[in-house]
């Protein structure tokens, strides 16, 4: 049987409290990991991102259906990108608005879904929407 001695025995330890951080992680978060699992991202362009952050919510119809994940700047517009359950089906005429969802001025993205077809991971909704 071979003994852990030195600097085999450090890595063990953070192999072993990785093991552990990892496991703890996924026990207290798994809706978190379902939902990263099997949402699809979209993305919309705007010319005034108001206030909208990584973290906001994305609804439609009133309801929860993801959140914002990046809001970056892209030739001089506002890109937002998000991500939306898997089960919520977009309309390929979707159209996004920014709106303050709380009484503290929170702001959140909402997704009017119409049109034909089905919105693609790959299309950016315009500002024209």
């Amino acid at each position: 049987m071979q003994k852990y001695r030195g600097s085999k025995l450090v890595r063990s330890g953070f192999i072993g409290l990785a093991l552990i951080l990892l496991v703890i992680t996924v026990g207290l978060q798994p809706q978190r990991l379902v939902e990263l699992a099997t949402s699809i991202r979209h993305q919309a362009l705007f010319t005034d991102a108001g206030g909208l952050s990584p973290g906001n919510d994305v609804r439609v119809s009133g309801v929860k259906v993801g959140t914002v994940s990046e809001v970056a700047l892209k030739q001089g517009k506002a890109l937002v990108t998000f991500m939306v359950d898997g089960r919520v089906r977009l309309g390929a005429d979707t159209t996004a608005h920014i709106r303050t969802g709380t009484l503290l001025g929170q702001r959140l993205l909402t997704l009017e879904s119409s049109g034909k077809g089905t919105l693609r991971s790959s299309d950016v909704i315009p500002v024209t929407r």
